[in-house]
């Protein structure tokens, strides 16, 4: 709701009404319109409100992330008087993440404010303005998730494309400055369907990879796979005994999900052709700066321009993953 204002005042008087007036009203709204951007796309609300996977950094130069891969060798069956290895194995290391920061500004020019004193017509574009700056973190955020962190000069924050790597062993590359094709346990699962119709192939190929990501412990299994349209629509026809059992969190929000093998499967227009990850959330976190969180800057003069005003809404934050291991993607997926 937006704060009172006196719509009589004149002169800079005015011009810093509404500078108060729309940091409130942001202020007021930024806990609801920080669920609003996260929960647009179906992930990311089964991420942050499904799962809680969003966690709260403070600052520092990298968000750094401790990782145990390495296993104590030492152990071994024993007979009277035998004796023991005191070798201490490498069984920790750090995924090292940048920090990425993004903003979206939000302007008022001063005629148009002269234009539309009215209380009703300011309120009006006011909430407009701030809508419209939702919708777009939200549209960005989808469409990174599904990146490789290159795009914006390499500004954006790592995606899936980069998280779980649709190519050979071998080659998944580097994450968290860690190479994956010198370290095999930092690794991604991939299947490739090249030349395997989906209609005969899919289900075998996703129950395996499945299986690939948990190693046969239930409790590491994937709990949620995202593709395109296209797929989707191909598992809906496999699976016709499925169509309507969905996944009551997804579903009450409205997103399109059906239960696949025990866990939602949901499709984003923004998921490579054809691809469907198979995704642990357990090891897969949304970090953000408290300092930054979704937080609106001070309302600033426009050099050379007549009383317009400009502010942001700014963010700092990454998308991490503790465990490559336990993610998968089938690529090459066609009818």
């Amino acid at each position: 709701m937006p704060v009172n204002v006196d719509f009589s005042r004149t002169g800079d008087n005015i011009v810093t009404a509404l500078d108060d007036m729309y940091t409130t009203t942001w202020r007021l709204q930024r806990k609801v319109a920080i669920d609003q951007i996260l929960t647009k796309n179906a992930f990311w609300m089964w991420l942050t409100k499904g799962k809680g996977k969003v966690r709260h950094e403070e600052g520092g130069k990298f968000i750094v992330i401790p990782l145990k891969y390495g296993r104590n060798s030492t152990f071994k069956m024993l007979s009277l008087g035998g004796t023991i290895s005191l070798v201490r194995d490498e069984k920790l290391t750090d995924a090292i993440f940048n920090w990425r920061y993004g903003a979206v500004s939000i302007v008022r020019y001063w005629t148009e404010t002269l234009k539309n004193r009215g209380k009703a017509k300011i309120i009006d574009i006011m909430e407009t303005e701030i809508e419209a700056a939702k919708d777009e973190m939200a549209l960005q955020f989808e469409e990174q998730l599904f990146g490789d962190g290159t795009g914006s000069g390499g500004l954006d924050i790592n995606g899936l494309d980069s998280m779980v790597v649709d190519a050979a062993a071998g080659s998944r590359g580097t994450f968290g400055t860690i190479n994956s094709d010198s370290k095999t346990w930092w690794q991604n699962q991939a299947t490739d369907m090249s030349g395997e119709p989906a209609s005969a192939w899919l289900d075998k190929r996703v129950r395996t990879q499945l299986n690939n990501c948990s190693l046969g412990q239930g409790a590491e299994e994937p709990d949620i796979m995202i593709t395109t349209q296209n797929v989707f629509e191909l598992v809906e026809d496999n699976t016709l005994e499925q169509h309507y059992i969905t996944n009551k969190t997804l579903g009450d929000a409205q997103f399109a999900n059906i239960q696949f093998k025990g866990r939602p499967l949901i499709w984003s227009s923004q998921c490579g052709s054809g691809l469907l990850y198979t995704l642990n959330t357990k090891y897969i976190e949304l970090i953000i700066d408290p300092a930054a969180n979704f937080t609106m800057t001070e309302w600033k003069a426009i050099p050379n321009q007549v009383n317009d005003r400009a502010a942001q809404i700014a963010v700092a934050l990454n998308f991490i993953c503790s465990n490559r291991n336990r993610q998968g993607v089938i690529y090459n997926i066609a009818a």
